[in-house]
């Protein structure tokens, strides 16, 4: 069985329990043939922790626990999926992470004196980008006649989401509001995640664009859409965008780590649990009908028995 373990759930076991409960439990669920892993999500929010020390106890915590091989990221997940001519079921030779982050990661795990070394600054960067994209999503996703701050970035892509939608989505006025708002959130999240490589594992998605010669962002959108317009409102970045609609929706307060929650769900249909302690996902989990969102299992859903050595047993 191959377990997820989304970051609120890494967070809460290594706050609890010792490295020594970690190598414990890795070696008794292996025995079991149960799987724990984490993906460059995962390292990606730990790295965000601004106090060092409770950044490395996680980090060391989590190299005795989980798989030494990291899921593939969202962008190798959406590359692959588009590269395929959005095939109905995706599959993988080989489901872990061949981006540096993977490496690092690999390497951290077969020795635990390595920690982590990273660009701060780029990592800053990425994260303060996708946080303005969530301020914004909800104007651009309910009104698109809205106007934004003129000239602005946001009312520009305002007018390109706007121009881009009427172009593949015909029947938009015959549609339910909220497939025609999800349509719109894809189209967004598409043209973040791809076509300006906003993820730490950007270096496929550069790879990929340089190949085919195509520089601006808006170019790569279109030639998405030109190439396969199903994309958008099927496999991975339909998975994804169900989920930052539904907090982004949410009658409480828009939650900055939206996005990342999406990327987080992009591992639903390639696993067999999702554990996490966040509870927005137990509450999407509670409205949704769809199979696969009946593999998220929040902590306090789950029986977890502590025995010699403190060893978890779920």
């Amino acid at each position: 069985m191959r377990y997820y373990w989304e970051t609120s759930a890494v967070n809460y076991l290594a706050k609890k329990y010792e490295y020594q409960d970690a190598i414990a439990t890795s070696k008794l669920q292996l025995k079991k043939g149960n799987e724990y892993f984490i993906s460059p999500v995962t390292i990606w929010e730990i790295l965000l922790i601004k106090d060092k020390s409770k950044r490395e106890e996680i980090l060391f915590y989590s190299q005795h626990l989980f798989n030494e091989k990291l899921l593939p990221s969202p962008s190798e997940i959406l590359l692959d999926y588009f590269t395929k001519g959005c095939p109905r079921f995706q599959n993988f030779k080989d489901f872990s992470c061949k981006s540096n982050v993977g490496k690092v990661w690999k390497a951290m795990c077969k020795d635990k004196n390595v920690t982590y070394a990273y660009d701060e600054n780029q990592i800053n960067e990425v994260t303060s980008f996708l946080k303005s994209l969530s301020k914004i999503i909800k104007k651009i996703i309910l009104d698109p006649k809205l106007e934004l701050n003129a000239n602005s970035h946001d009312e520009r892509l305002n007018i390109f989401v706007n121009t881009f939608c009427s172009s593949i989505f015909k029947n938009d006025d015959e549609s339910d509001l909220n497939i025609i708002r999800m349509r719109r959130l894809s189209v967004l999240l598409t043209f973040h995640y791809l076509c300006l490589n906003i993820d730490i594992t950007s270096e496929f998605t550069k790879k990929y664009w340089n190949k085919i010669s195509i520089d601006n962002p808006y170019d790569r959108l279109i030639y998405i859409s030109e190439k396969h317009p199903e994309f958008f409102q099927s496999g991975p970045i339909w998975v994804i965008t169900n989920i930052v609609y539904f907090q982004t929706m949410s009658k409480k307060k828009i939650n900055r780590g939206a996005i990342h929650d999406g990327l987080h769900c992009v591992y639903l249909p390639f696993v067999d649990y999702f554990i996490t302690n966040d509870i927005q996902f137990k509450e999407f989990k509670s409205i949704s009908n769809r199979e696969m969102y009946k593999k998220i299992y929040h902590l306090n859903d789950l029986k977890i028995n502590e025995v010699r050595h403190s060893t978890l047993i779920i």
